[in-house]
């Protein structure tokens, strides 16, 4: 399942809600009308010291990555950085904060 980051034109930097703890397998959808074909998406929370690296292909303004499942155990904000992708280059082109919403820990699901 995945929540939207819109990128309104000429913004850069956005806030998104919708993201709870323990939510595993959650896909970030990027939208802007001036993502180029080719991005990554870099993700970092709290304790990383590298963040997690997602190769995205954009059609029509629109790419979505997997957020890393570490991140989302957390409740601190994740940082999801929009990355251009060149021959020789590459550049930081937009960023998102995800809120995550803090709750209790699931116990592990029983195996049937």
């Amino acid at each position: 399942m995945s929540i939207k980051a819109v990128f309104p034109e000429g913004t850069n930097a956005i806030t998104v809600h919708g993201l709870h703890q323990w939510d595993h397998g959650r896909k970030l959808k990027i939208q802007a009308p001036d993502l180029p074909a080719r991005i990554e998406v870099h993700f970092a929370c709290a304790g990383m010291a590298e963040a997690e690296v997602r190769s995205c292909t954009v059609a029509n303004g629109t790419a979505e990555a997997e957020i890393p499942n570490q991140c989302l155990e957390q409740t601190t904000p994740i940082t999801a950085w929009v990355y251009e992708v060149g021959g020789n280059y590459g550049k930081t082109i937009k960023t998102a904060v995800l809120t995550i919403v803090e709750r209790t820990r699931p116990q592990p699901a029983a195996l049937a």
